[in-house]
């Protein structure tokens, strides 16, 4: 079975999902456009406050930890500049 061949690598299949969602949220939380709130539904929480314990287990940090610094500012990239986060044009 799955289960068998996955112990016999040295993990489990809940562990494979957490390390996915992981990733995904590490992906989203370096975008500083990305709410956190957004990032927690993203990667399938209902809950912020819940998706924030469980990324502090996996990394050791909280997201927001996480995004001081590691993340990137897209506002400040050349194909986002003169752009709000929400794809529109700024009027300033």
């Amino acid at each position: 079975t799955l289960q068998r061949r996955l112990m016999l690598l040295g993990t489990s299949y809940s562990h494979l999902v957490q390390q996915i969602r992981f990733e995904a949220a590490v992906e989203l939380i370096r975008d500083r456009g990305t709410r956190m709130l957004d990032v927690a539904h993203g990667v399938g929480y209902e809950d912020q406050a819940h998706f924030t314990r469980a990324f502090q287990r996996f990394a050791g940090m909280t997201p927001t930890e996480y995004r001081l610094q590691f993340g990137k500012d897209i506002s400040s990239t050349p194909l986002t500049r003169g752009y709000r986060n929400d794809g529109n044009p700024s009027r300033s």
